[in-house]
């Protein structure tokens, strides 16, 4: 399974993005972030999570998991995440390798 999450948005406008694949984790921190890309139902939840009082401070979020031959993409803005999903959120942020732009 490879994960993509992009952050964009909040005070400083600074976007971030984290990547990585599943498969270089060791088998705690894999079984972890299994655990929380399935309790937030993640392959159910809608392309878009809106937000209906979206401003330019609030972080905004798209997340991109590919498990086999299932790609999804979710876009998603503070403050009106789903709790499930904001763990999942955090675990992709620790876990992750931040991609740094050229």
């Amino acid at each position: 399974m490879k994960i993509e999450l992009e952050r964009k948005g909040g005070f400083t406008g600074i976007p971030r993005k984290f990547s990585f694949d599943l498969d270089h984790l060791e088998a705690a921190d894999r079984e972890h972030l299994q655990a929380a890309v399935d309790d937030a139902g993640f392959f159910e939840l809608p392309k878009m999570i809106p937000c209906p009082t979206a401003n330019a401070d609030q972080f905004h979020y798209v997340i991109t998991i590919r498990a086999g031959e299932r790609v999804h993409v979710v876009q998603a803005s503070e403050p009106d995440i789903p709790e499930a999903l904001q763990n999942l959120i955090k675990e992709i942020i620790h876990q992750g390798r931040e991609v740094k732009a050229h």
